[in-house]
């Protein structure tokens, strides 16, 4: 039971991440919209790059640390 909960868990946590890459996907896509059409004020536009750059860098460390834990066999691994 232990380990299909830990299982569950990493589980959500990876549809948890793949949102989020998600969202920032749509968000750099209406910003590129906004871009063509002139609507975009530079300094706001420097600061949502900047947020959203923080976003995939955090995205990035947390799936290169759930692929590691998955690769030394997650949280039950007893050895």
């Amino acid at each position: 039971m232990q380990e299909l909960n830990s299982l569950r868990k990493s589980v959500n946590t990876w549809k948890d991440l793949n949102s989020e890459k998600d969202e920032i996907e749509t968000l750099l896509e209406m910003a590129s919209e906004e871009e063509k059409k002139g609507w975009v004020d530079r300094h706001y536009e420097a600061s949502v790059v900047g947020e959203l750059e923080k976003r995939i860098k955090d995205i990035e460390a947390r799936t290169e640390a759930l692929s590691l834990q998955a690769r030394m066999g997650g949280e039950s691994d007893k050895s």
